[in-house]
C-alpha cells in the first residue's frame, strides 16, 4: 500500500502529537496523583499536631484540677484528720467540675482514704500503682497515660466494670480474649503529693479520665480538627485512641452503625508504631473504607509504648478530586490533540499545495512543454524551491531552443554537405577525364617546346593550372567519397603523441609551443587511426595559420564519466569572427587568400567525426583564440564489429 506525502505528513504529526499527549497525560497523572497524596498526607500530619495538642490540653486540665485541689486547706485538713465526710464532699465537687472519671486520696503509705465515686471501698493499698509509687519516691506531680489493672478500676466504681469489659466484646468477639483484654484499661492519670503546713507529706491525690469509658475525647478531636465535615454521608475525618493495637475509643463507624471498638490496627501499623516506636502516615483500609491515616505512639511515664493516637481522613473525596482533575487534564489534552491535528492538516495542505504544483509543472516539462512555471506565494524554503524550479524551467527552455537550433543547423549542414558531395562527385567525374587529356597534351606540348621559346611559358602555365585543377578534383572526390572507417581499439593519447611528433618538426610550427595535457587512465576507443591523424593535422594546421606571430597550441584530453572521451584543440590565435562560426565546416568556405586553400579541410574533418559517431564543436572570439572540442563515444571491440 502506497501513501501520498500528505498522508505521511499528517501521520507523522499524529504520531508526534499522540506521543506528546500520552506522555503529558501520563506525567500529569503521576504528578496529580502524587500531589494529591502529598497534600492529604501533609493535611493529616498537620491534623495530628492539632490532635496531639488537644490530648495534651486534656492531660494538662486533669493535672491542673488535681494539683489545685492539693492546695486547698479544707482538703489538707480532711486528709490529716481522716474526715471522710468532708473529703467526700469536696472531692466530688472537684471531680464534677473537672469532668474527671475518678478522683481519690491516699495516705503517705499509699492506702486509700477515699474514692469520690465509690466511697464505700477504702483502706486498700495502691503502692503497686505506677504513678503513685513514683510520687511517694520523688514527691513530685506526675501526669501520664497509664494502664490501670481491671481490679483496681472496678474499685473506683461499678459502672467501670461494664464499659471496660463489654465494649471490647460488642463486635468481633472472636478476636478478643476477655480475661486478657479486660485485665488492663488505658487512663490519662495525674498523681500529686499533698503537703502540710510545715512542709511534711500528709497524703496523695490522684485523678484521671478512663479512655475505655468514653468517646468524648476522640469526638472532641474530630469536631475541632474536622469540624464535623461529611462527604457523601461519611465522616470526613476520624480520631482513635488505641490500647496496644486495639481501638478502645473511636468515631470510626461500622456498617451497622456501631463504633468500631475492639477492632485492631493493621500489622504494618502495629509493627511500625507499637514495636518500632515510629510515626506512620499512609493509605489504609479502615473497617469499611479507605483512609489516609496517621499514627503515633502513646508512652507511659517510663517511656513504654502502651497505645496509639490515630487520625484518618476519608480518601474518597480526594480520589474524586483527583478523578475530576484527571478528567479535565485528559479533556484538555484530547482537545489540544484535536486542535493540533487540525493545525497539522492545515500546514500539510499548505506544504502539499506548492509541491503538487511543482509535480504538475514537472510533468508538463517532461512532456516537452518548457513554458510551464509555478507562482511563488511564499518566501520560505518552498518559495525558494519554486523560484529555483522556474529558473530551471527557463534554462531548460533556452537550452531546448538552443539544441533545436543547433540540431537544425547540423541537419542543414549535413544535408548541405550531402548535396555538395553528390554535386562535387558528379562534377568531378564529368570533368576528370577531359581534364586528364588536357593535362597529358599540355605536358607533351611543354616537352616539345624549347625552354627559351615564348610559347613554352604559356604551356607551363597551362600545365600548372591544370595540375591545380586535378588536385581540386581529387579533394572533391575525397570529400564526396563515403569512406568506411577501419576502426581499431586504441588509446587516443598514443595517437595524439604520434601525430604531434610528426607535425612539430614542420617549419610551420617553429614559433608555436605545443602543450600536451593528456589525462591518464582514459578508456580505449574504436577509431580509424589514419583518418583521425588527418583530423588532428587539419585542426593543427588551421591553428598555426591563425597564429602568424606564434603562440601556443594546447591539446587536452579527458574522460566524460565512462561513456565518452573528449579531445580539445586550443590555440591562442586571432580567433574566428562570430558571423563565420556557423560556416567554417561548409565546403569551400575559407578566409584564406586565393590559391592558399580550398576550404575543404574542416568539412572533411567534420565528415570523419560524424562517421565515428562523434561530435565536433567550436568556440572562438576575436583576439582570444579558438577551441575545437571533439567528443567520441567509448566503444568495445564487440560493439564496433556488430555495427
Amino acid at each position: 500500500m502506497k501513501f501520498n506525502l500528505k498522508t505521511k505528513i499528517i501521520a507523522s504529526f499524529t504520531i508526534i502529537i499522540v506521543i506528546t499527549g500520552l506522555s503529558t497525560a501520563i506525567v500529569g497523572t503521576l504528578l496529580i496523583s502524587q500531589g494529591v497524596l502529598n497534600q492529604v498526607q501533609d493535611k493529616v500530619r498537620t491534623d495530628m499536631n492539632s490532635a496531639r495538642e488537644i490530648l495534651s490540653n486534656r492531660i494538662h486540665c486533669i493535672e491542673s484540677a488535681v494539683y489545685f485541689a492539693t492546695l486547698r486547706n479544707v482538703i489538707k485538713k480532711s486528709i490529716r484528720q481522716r474526715d471522710r465526710v468532708t473529703l467526700k464532699k469536696y472531692l466530688h465537687e472537684i471531680r464534677e467540675a473537672g469532668n474527671m472519671d475518678i478522683l481519690g486520696a491516699t495516705d503517705i503509705t499509699g492506702r486509700v482514704i477515699l474514692r469520690s465515686r465509690n466511697p464505700d471501698v477504702f483502706g486498700d493499698s495502691q503502692v503497686h500503682d505506677q504513678l503513685i509509687k513514683k510520687v511517694l519516691l520523688n514527691r513530685k506531680v506526675l501526669t501520664s497515660p497509664v494502664l490501670i489493672r481491671y481490679e483496681d478500676l472496678v474499685k473506683e466504681g461499678d459502672e467501670f466494670s461494664r464499659c471496660a469489659y463489654s465494649d471490647f466484646n460488642r463486635i468481633n468477639r472472636q478476636l478478643a480474649d476477655p480475661e486478657d483484654e479486660a485485665s488492663f484499661c488505658l487512663m490519662l492519670k495525674t498523681v500529686a503529693p499533698v503537703w502540710g503546713r510545715s512542709g511534711e507529706l500528709i497524703g496523695i491525690l490522684y485523678g484521671g479520665d478512663l479512655i475505655n469509658h468514653s468517646n468524648l475525647l476522640v469526638d472532641k478531636i474530630k469536631n475541632i480538627v474536622y469540624r464535623g465535615e461529611k462527604y457523601k454521608g461519611l465522616d470526613m475525618g476520624t480520631a482513635t485512641l488505641f490500647q496496644g493495637d486495639r481501638r478502645i475509643s473511636t468515631n470510626v463507624m461500622t456498617n451497622n452503625g456501631y463504633r468500631a471498638i475492639g477492632t485492631r490496627a493493621s500489622r504494618e501499623v502495629t509493627q511500625r508504631v507499637i514495636q518500632e516506636g515510629s510515626n506512620w502516615i499512609g493509605r489504609a483500609f479502615v473497617v469499611n473504607s479507605w483512609h489516609v491515616n496517621a499514627y503515633e505512639p502513646l508512652r507511659d511515664i517510663d517511656g513504654r509504648i502502651i497505645g496509639m493516637l490515630g487520625l484518618g481522613m476519608l480518601e474518597k473525596k480526594f480520589v474524586d478530586i483527583k478523578r475530576r482533575t484527571l478528567f479535565i487534564l485528559f479533556g484538555i489534552t484530547l482537545f489540544g490533540m484535536i486542535v493540533a491535528l487540525g493545525v497539522a492538516n492545515f500546514f500539510a495542505k499548505a506544504i502539499i499545495k506548492p509541491i503538487s504544483l511543482l509535480v504538475k509543472a514537472s510533468r508538463q516539462i517532461s512532456g516537452g512543454d518548457f513554458s510551464a512555471k509555478v507562482n511563488v506565494e511564499t518566501r520560505d524554503e518552498l518559495g525558494e524551491l519554486e523560484m529555483a524550479f522556474n529558473a530551471m524551467a527557463l534554462a531548460l527552455k533556452e537550452r531546448d531552443e538552443e539544441l533545436r537550433n543547433q540540431t537544425q543547423r547540423q541537419l542543414m549542414r549535413s544535408e548541405k554537405l550531402a548535396a555538395l558531395g553528390r554535386m562535387a562527385a558528379g562534377i568531378a567525374h564529368e570533368i576528370n577525364n577531359p581534364l586528364t587529356g588536357v593535362l597529358m597534351y599540355s605536358h607533351l606540348l611543354l616537352d616539345s617546346l624549347p625552354e627559351g621559346d615564348q610559347n613554352w611559358e604559356d604551356a607551363d602555365v597551362i600545365v600548372k593550372e591544370t595540375t591545380r585543377c586535378r588536385e581540386l578534383i581529387r579533394d572533391l572526390l575525397d570529400f564526396s567519397r563515403e569512406t568506411i572507417p577501419h576502426k581499431e581499439q586504441v588509446n587516443i593519447n598514443e595517437i595524439i603523441i604520434k601525430t604531434i611528433s610528426i607535425i612539430e618538426k614542420q617549419v610551420y610550427f617553429e614559433n608555436v609551443e605545443i602543450i600536451k595535457e593528456l589525462s591518464e587512465g582514459l578508456p580505449e576507443i574504436m577509431i580509424d587511426i589514419n583518418q583521425f591523424e588527418q583530423v588532428l593535422i587539419n585542426l593543427a594546421l588551421n591553428a598555426v595559420e591563425s597564429m602568424s606571430d606564434g603562440g601556443k597550441l594546447i591539446v587536452r584530453t579527458m574522460a566524460l564519466e565512462s561513456t565518452s572521451v573528449i579531445i580539445k584543440v586550443i590555440d591562442t590565435g586571432s580567433g574566428i569572427p562570430e558571423e563565420n562560426i556557423d560556416k567554417i565546416f561548409d565546403p569551400f568556405f575559407t578566409t584564406k587568400e586565393v590559391g592558399k586553400g580550398t576550404g575543404l579541410g574542416l568539412a572533411v574533418t567534420y565528415g570523419i567525426i560524424q562517421r565515428h559517431g562523434g561530435q565536433i564543436s567550436v568556440e572562438s572570439s576575436i583576439g582570444s583564440g579558438t577551441t575545437f572540442t571533439i567528443t567520441l563515444p567509448v566503444e568495445t571491440l564487440d560493439s564496433a564489429r556488430s555495427t
